[in-house]
């Protein structure tokens, strides 16, 4: 079974990347998520087929990947996968956009969603003992400190402890947020203060420096999340919900609640996912660099 955890980890891939497309409300993005959701449900079929040692092939229809499951040699007890009739329903629709460009309803859209869901929780318990839920894309993270954080942060949500889940993925963000730090620069620390004292009439030439900052400050916000492909109103959310986080000398992270924020448990589920799809974005833009190439840009936390 253990075997079988990077292709459960892609269909997970798979099915978020199909909700995220969704809640996008693009023009396509009703066709394009059902067609996640029926390349995370086939992924799994045949995961599951392989796994108890179906006669499969690449040709095998998959409207009889059902019958080769529950017959297969190694399906102890002939369990069958579940929800046939929804599953089938779903690449209908899947099939008609693809081949026939016929865009789903939102309403069935998100029907769909729900039977993507249903069929995954349930086929994931029935053939390996696992709980959908539990399978987490953290395992994606490549830096191991950030992954570290982001457990940390998983465990704390599960404990609703919602102040310990965000101080811990601010510290993961920290870290996978680093190379952007070093590629997308910010502007020089103090600089309105640099520029007051280099003027007689510093005051108000401070305040213009403070507004280019806070322009440059923005201008920047926007080139990162771009960069990498995420919701730039999200980027923005979980700047208001984590706590801002400084490392030290020793290693040890002081941590700064700002403003009264408060630590809600939705906030904390919403940066979880953020940062770790964040962490995965920030991987596909560097992963071109050499290990060398890294160290040397971003130095030993790389």
């Amino acid at each position: 079974m253990m075997s079988a955890i990077p292709q459960l980890l892609l269909v997970k891939y798979l099915f978020q990347r199909g909700q995220d497309t969704f809640a996008e409300k693009g023009p396509y993005s009703a066709g394009l998520s059902v067609s996640l959701f029926q390349d995370a449900i086939e992924l799994m079929v045949r995961t599951i087929a392989k796994e108890v040692d179906a006669k499969v092939s690449d040709n095998t229809g998959f409207d009889t990947l059902w019958d080769a499951v529950r017959s297969a040699l190694k399906n102890v007890g002939r369990k069958e996968l579940p929800l046939k009739a929804k599953v089938l329903d779903l690449n209908k629709a899947r099939v008609g956009f693809k081949h026939y460009g016929n865009l789903p309803a939102d309403a069935d859209a998100a029907k769909f969603a729900g039977y993507a869901e249903q069929f995954l929780v349930a086929a994931c318990n029935e053939f390996f003992g696992l709980s959908f839920y539990d399978i987490s894309l953290v395992d994606l993270i490549q830096h191991k400190v950030a992954q570290e954080h982001l457990r940390a942060a998983e465990r704390a949500v599960a404990a609703n402890d919602a102040a310990s889940a965000l101080e811990e993925c601010a510290k993961a963000f920290h870290y996978l947020g680093k190379p952007l730090a070093v590629l997308i620069p910010r502007l020089g620390d103090n600089f309105s203060s640099v520029i007051a004292s280099a003027d007689a009439r510093g005051r108000n030439i401070q305040r213009a420096a403070r507004e280019v900052e806070d322009n440059v400050a923005g201008l920047r916000d926007f080139v990162v999340a771009t960069s990498v492909g995420v919701p730039l109103l999200d980027y923005f959310h979980l700047r208001l919900v984590i706590p801002g986080v400084l490392r030290l000398g020793d290693g040890k992270f002081q941590v700064q609640w700002f403003g009264g924020k408060q630590a809600e448990l939705e906030n904390a589920q919403f940066a979880l996912k953020f940062v770790t799809d964040y962490g995965i974005a920030v991987q596909k833009l560097t992963g071109k660099l050499t290990e060398m190439d890294r160290k040397l840009l971003f130095g030993e936390d790389a």
